[in-house]
């Protein structure tokens, strides 16, 4: 090996040295907790502008109310508080709402709590089948008790109110 190949090697080495040197010490000059406070502060910046910026921009009173709701701090349970729900007592007692009627054919079909059933059919967790269905209303028949309960189309519907 000559002089001319030496030096290349030797300056090949020291650029490699160098190299993991430089790269070993960012790992070394921050900590996580440098890291972690570097982060808190430029959330705070950023948070601080966009603040001015909001105050500064004219906003209508509903899109100041959402931005009130979206700063509020959230509930720590999402979906809601389970002793505020009550189950049904009895669900032969449950409110039923016919809001729509459909016949393709001889086929009829009724919309009963946003589900579509037809004659036959039973409805869900109450026990109670469909009996028949009519343009005004429809009869349910309860398979236990043998009650018939008729439930009247309601007038949002007729008018085209209800989906």
């Amino acid at each position: 090996m000559n002089t001319r190949e030496k030096i290349l090697v030797s300056v090949m080495v020291l650029t490699v040295l160098y190299g993991g040197y430089t790269i070993a010490m960012q790992f070394v000059r921050r900590t996580p907790a440098d890291v972690q406070a570097s982060g808190r502060l430029m959330e705070d910046k950023m948070a601080s502008a966009l603040r001015a910026r909001v105050e500064q921009a004219p906003l209508q009173p509903v899109e100041r109310h959402v931005l009130q709701l979206a700063t509020t701090p959230w509930e720590s349970r999402p979906f809601g508080n389970r002793a505020v729900w009550q189950p049904e007592a009895d669900p032969r007692q449950r409110e039923y709402r016919y809001t729509g009627f459909c016949q393709v054919g001889e086929r009829r079909l009724a919309i009963i709590n946003g589900r579509d059933y037809q004659v036959g059919d039973t409805i869900r967790d109450t026990g109670y089948t469909v009996k028949s269905i009519d343009a005004a209303e429809v009869l349910l028949n309860h398979a236990d008790t043998r009650e018939v309960r008729t439930i009247r189309l309601e007038k949002a519907a007729i008018q085209g109110e209800v989906p």
